[in-house]
Order: C-alpha cells, then structure tokens, then sequence
C-alpha cells in the first residue's frame, strides 16, 4: 500500500486498512478488510487505470486467495487489472 499511498497521496486508509497495518489497536474481520481494501483500489482506479501485482502466491494463505477473489468478482467495473504471479 505504500506504493499506492505515494502514487495517490489524496487516498487515505480507513479505520479497517489501519488495523491490517497496524496502526489501530482494534481487529476487523477478513471481509470487512477485504471491503475496504477493495473500495480503495477503486478510488484510485477512478482517475487512471490500475495494476495491481500480487507476486509469489503461490505461498498466499487462503484469506489472502479470498481476497483477490473478492476483489475479480465485484470490481468488474472499475478500470484494475490484477496480476498475480505464482511459481510452480
């Protein structure tokens, strides 16, 4: 996220974002995350299209698998390209 943040320095991490991050003292369930997670890729997709590179997942947990699911299935719309690499 620190890459996006710099690109898009008008962007701000909500509550849920911070506690991923670490930098609330409370915990947010993995959809809940996976929602605003998903919301802020589209805010910065809505001035310029986005890529989004998830690298080695061939070592992602499942929630993490979820996520990228998550956000191929409902932001359809926005303009976000996903790319996910993995290794055999």
């Amino acid at each position: 996220m620190q890459q996006l943040t710099v690109l898009r320095p008008d962007l701000q991490l909500d509550d849920d974002l911070r506690s991923l991050l670490g930098q609330e003292s409370f915990t947010v369930p993995a959809a809940q995350i996976a929602r605003a997670f998903r919301t802020l890729l589209e805010k910065a997709a809505q001035t310029k299209p986005l890529v989004v590179v998830f690298d080695d997942i061939q070592w992602a947990e499942p929630t993490f698998l979820d996520l990228i699911e998550h956000i191929a299935d409902v932001s359809r719309g926005a303009a976000i390209v996903l790319l996910c690499m993995a290794r055999p």
